[in-house]
């Protein structure tokens, strides 16, 4: 993710690949109370350029463009992943054959385990296994990263991850959602609240017998929507389909599901939040899970939060629960669109399409770390960053758009006739135009092309992934699809 929220901290990936922690030092690395830079060579990144960030309860994983892995923090349960237990570890690179030669794409964090995704699209995990949420049908701990048999998957492809407390759901090419580990509150969706040991695909009750294929249920399960994003939280799990529609299953109390004021019960099938109207109009393009409390980004660029309110975690300047989602007010982020959120347990964090950091919630998870809480986003000064923006996935300036454009065609700028072409229209401002502003009209293929160029996307095989493109903040790539 661009931003990752854990227990009491919080870490983000800048543009040029740095990685930054920052609030309570939990993870044992630095003792701060700013940001601080932990890429760099002296704390063991050995300078690599990263691409994404998680946090578990108290560790931290990151990977590299070159597809390495890095974990560091408690290490009780082998949630690292590097063959010792101990209370603590700092940073530890994963070795090249960790992962059957493959590299890492993208890591998620339960609060004592680790599950890792490879280019090859295979699923591995470590750390505790007590409820099951390795995968590998024992409670066992493992300190070393294992495979979970693409057998279990029926060898679907796997695009996403995710990790709540204590159980691990995925999501494969197929559009199939996949779940196992702890289901007390029903958070793996399989109507029942018995805990699974093996990866079990997600249907309705009434489509238990293996005769049916995961790809013949998933649409009935969402509706006829087709999932493109997974999250999981305390007791909970979150899916956002292509749609921009939200369904949400497991532990209900203090309104995290978001589904009614007064619906606090246990949700064992997934059920949609609301309907095409309830935020605000706007689709989905992502969602993040915390202990208790969930938000939400649209294409609108806005924030929407539900769940327990204590310490200001959902935004809205109080402290109170938020049964429903409930819009954060654009100008508590300066009127600028959010492209990526993240939930720690007490404490929530957003990324900007200019790519500054807002934080609100519980003190120990803020900058500066051990201050008052925050009721609702405040801005986090840019020079602690150096400068530099947050994520790896960002628009290009309109200025270099619009030079882009005008470096293509030569009619941009130069103003226009009345008998406009078809094709599709971009408002632009030309240094030569006999207007002060003309509308270029540009055939459809090189419309695509200006909007394709200017996007920066992340190392070329995150692109495969759809899921973590938007949690890395590319939700904004949907609007590329004209």
């Amino acid at each position: 993710m661009a931003v990752a929220a854990g227990s009491d901290f919080s870490a983000v990936v800048t543009e040029d690949g740095c990685l930054w922690e920052l609030g309570d030092n939990l993870c044992d690395i630095i003792d701060t109370m700013v940001p601080a830079c932990v890429g760099v060579a002296e704390n063991g990144l050995d300078g690599e350029c990263l691409t994404m960030v998680a946090a578990g309860g108290y560790h931290t994983m990151c990977v590299t463009s070159e597809g390495m892995l890095f974990g560091w923090g408690r290490n009780e349960a082998g949630q690292l992943g590097q063959k010792f237990v101990d209370k603590y570890r700092a940073p530890g690179k994963s070795e090249k054959n960790t992962f059957g030669g493959a590299g890492a794409v993208m890591v998620a964090c339960g609060n004592v385990h680790t599950v890792v995704l490879t280019v090859s699209q295979c699923v591995w995990t470590c750390g505790d296994g007590s409820d099951g949420q390795l995968g590998h049908g024992s409670s066992e701990n493992l300190c070393v990263f294992t495979q979970v048999p693409a057998s279990l998957f029926a060898f679907a492809k796997i695009v996403m991850v995710a990790c709540g407390d204590k159980h691990s759901v995925v999501l494969d090419a197929g559009a199939t959602i996949w779940a196992w580990g702890e289901n007390w509150h029903g958070q793996l969706g399989m109507n029942d609240e018995r805990n699974r040991w093996f990866p079990t695909y997600v249907h309705q009750s009434n489509l238990r017998s293996l005769e049916h294929a995961p790809d013949e249920v998933v649409l009935k399960v969402f509706g006829g929507h087709v999932p493109v994003l997974v999250a999981a939280g305390g007791a909970n799990t979150a899916v956002v389909t292509e749609e921009g529609s939200m369904w949400v299953v497991g532990c209900g109390a203090n309104g995290r599901l978001g589904l009614h004021k007064k619906h606090t019960n246990n949700i064992l099938l997934f059920r949609r939040v609301g309907t095409d109207k309830t935020f605000g109009g706007s689709h989905v393009l992502m969602a993040a899970c915390g202990q208790t409390h969930t938000l939400a980004v649209t294409k609108k660029g806005e924030v929407w939060s539900f769940g327990r309110g204590r310490e200001g975690v959902l935004g809205h300047h109080d402290g109170k629960d938020r049964m429903i989602p409930t819009r954060i007010h654009p100008k508590h982020f300066e009127h600028v669109d959010i492209v990526s959120v993240a939930c720690g347990a007490r404490h929530s964090a957003a990324v900007t399409a200019e790519g500054t950091l807002f934080m609100w919630g519980g003190a120990k998870g803020l900058v500066p770390a051990g201050m008052h809480a925050q009721l609702r986003p405040a801005l986090v000064s840019p020079s602690l960053f150096q400068g530099v923006r947050i994520g790896r996935c960002y628009k290009i300036p309109q200025a270099h758009m619009l030079a882009f454009a005008m470096g293509m065609h030569a009619r941009l700028g130069a103003g226009g006739d009345d008998d406009k072409p078809s094709g599709s229209a971009l408002a632009m401002c030309g240094p030569t135009a006999k207007r002060a502003c003309v509308v270029a009209y540009l055939c459809d293929e090189l419309a695509r092309a200006v909007i394709r160029a200017s996007i920066v996307l992340p190392p070329a095989e995150t692109r495969a992934f759809p899921g973590l493109v938007r949690l890395l903040g590319g939700g904004f790539m949907c609007e590329a699809n004209v």
